[in-house]
């Protein structure tokens, strides 16, 4: 996530009105989230190296989407309350409707590991372009 997006988020979850263990709360789910996210700060770069034809950019782009299906599916386990719920127990030590607010914010940030990684592709992408000069015939 962006710095101003987390800005606008924290002050969104500021206006509850017990917003210090709404802000907990998401801190905790983010804390899930981020361990999984992390695993893809080396696409740009992969991207950047890597992908110099149209053909070498959508094998690291098939490379990203699977990689960033595989890591969404542990996040997608811990919102899931049979197997989520003693996990996030045992980690943060929470219990009841904290644990329930917890796993309803993983679930809700899962999808953004993929848009995160598509994100980093992208950025990719754009750097090579700029620091690639233009191929004249």
């Amino acid at each position: 996530m962006s710095l101003i997006g987390n800005q606008i988020q924290n002050a969104t979850l500021a206006r509850y009105p017990n917003a210090t263990a709404e802000l907990a709360i998401f801190a905790l789910a983010a804390g899930v989230f981020h361990l999984f996210d992390a695993a893809l700060i080396f696409i740009p770069q992969m991207t950047v190296v890597l992908g110099k034809s149209a053909a070498a950019s959508r094998v690291c782009l098939r490379f990203i989407l699977v990689v960033s299906g595989v890591l969404t599916v542990p996040v997608i386990l811990a919102a899931i309350p049979a197997v989520g719920a003693p996990l996030l127990r045992a980690i943060f030590n929470i219990e009841g409707e904290t644990l329930s607010s917890v796993m309803l914010y993983v679930t809700l940030l899962s999808p953004n590991i993929l848009l995160s990684g598509l994100r980093n592709y992208y950025i990719g992408l754009i750097i090579q372009a700029r620091r690639t000069p233009a191929e004249t015939p």
